[in-house]
């Protein structure tokens, strides 16, 4: 089993590894070739070194010296390079997590990283970041040191057996209903009302709110089929709004309740008279659901900046859009919706992954049954 390109080939060892040679550039203090070698356990380890090596000299014209690179070099080329597979979106979202968190302990060359770096780093984040913030921060690291672990760059990956913080409840608020109505009156006449709205009363993420096409949507039934998330390429890119597969791949149907579905049928009407009166400008190409009034797609960021307005209106200023979300998936469990329905209507990985998010509202649940068990044994006994 050789290899493409005439790189060499991969041989199997007298102590049972398989190594793969190639030469890296030429010495400039001796001219002759820098000659390296990559090992696996398996043919195939091996040999998916050897593609990763060959793909980073394609782009780049040589592999990285660990001996000179630095932590933010590396994880830049990481993702250059060997998430290629990755969703746009997704690619943009590590790229802000290196620019913004990486960065803080990129200038350490990448031999020289050690797990006490790496921790201080984590617990430097936690004084400013929010914990699920640095954990997202601290698995694209991870993840790139294990890529440069497999290709022999280093020996062990220093971001491995660190103390995280833990995501408890100051990264998780919800909306109670004693302040819902407060919520909805302090968006009363904003344009962003109704995508704000329709998230409380469905659970789904700010993208596929904003990604919903009325293909989509079947009000008769009242129901939804969540097929696209909406995503806005940079102005290098071109700026364009397009719709991606959502989160996790797939699609999903979402029942609605009576006060969603009066949304979208109140919703249609104002499309319908809006570009009635539009004169011909009226757009909406990607026959979304929620649009500005020329039928462009509506802009995430400005979503999310007057959902935080009405928040601060009620005096909720440590609510953010997303917490909509979670108050929907609380209000589910409270209702007594079993967690299965609720993992499928929000689109979670697993049940367990939703049980293990919510596991404090359950709990707090079970508390509050006690002790209304408790008060029925009381006024048995007056």
């Amino acid at each position: 089993m050789g290899n493409k390109r005439g790189s060499g080939q991969i041989r199997k060892r007298s102590d049972g590894r398989f190594e793969w040679r190639y030469t890296d550039g030429i010495d400039p203090k001796t001219g002759k070739l820098i000659r390296k070698s990559v090992y696996g356990q398996t043919w195939s380890e091996c040999d998916r070194k050897r593609r990763q090596i060959i793909a980073e000299k394609e782009q780049y014209g040589k592999v990285l010296s660990p001996s000179s690179v630095t932590v933010e070099q590396w994880a830049q080329r990481w993702l250059d390079v060997y998430c290629d597979q990755l969703k746009d979106s997704t690619k943009k979202d590590y790229a802000s997590r290196i620019r913004n968190g990486i960065s803080q302990i990129g200038k350490r060359k990448l031999k020289d990283l050690t797990n006490e770096d790496v921790q201080k780093w984590v617990n430097e984040l936690s004084h400013d970041r929010k914990p699920k913030t640095v954990k997202n921060y601290h698995g694209v690291l991870h993840d790139a040191l294990q890529t440069a672990v497999e290709l022999g760059m280093i020996r062990k990956n220093p971001a491995d057996n660190i103390i995280l913080p833990k995501v408890g409840d100051y990264d998780m608020q919800t909306l109670p209903r004693t302040d819902v109505k407060l919520f909805l009156e302090a968006l009363e006449s904003d344009d962003c009302r109704r995508p704000i709205e329709f998230t409380l009363y469905t659970g789904l993420r700010i993208s596929e709110v904003l990604g919903l096409t009325w293909s989509d949507v079947d009000i008769d039934a009242g129901v939804i089929t969540v097929r696209h998330q909406l995503y806005r390429q940079s102005q290098k890119e071109g700026g364009q709004a397009l719709l991606i597969s959502p989160k996790n791949g797939k699609s999903r149907r979402v029942p609605l309740p009576q006060q969603a579905v009066q949304l979208l049928r109140l919703q249609k009407q104002d499309q319908d008279v809006m570009k009635a009166g539009s004169y011909g400008i009226w757009k909406n190409p990607l026959d979304l659901v929620f649009t500005n009034p020329l039928g462009d797609a509506m802009v995430e960021q400005t979503v999310r900046k007057h959902c935080k307005k009405a928040f601060r209106a009620i005096g909720r200023d440590d609510m953010r859009f997303h917490d909509l979300r979670h108050t929907y998936a609380v209000y589910m469990i409270q209702s007594g919706v079993d967690y299965k329905t609720i993992s499928g209507n929000m689109g979670h990985y697993s049940v367990s992954f939703t049980m293990d998010t919510y596991a404090h509202v359950t709990e707090e649940m079970e508390r509050e049954s006690a002790q209304k068990l408790g008060s029925f044994f009381d006024d048995l006994n007056s």
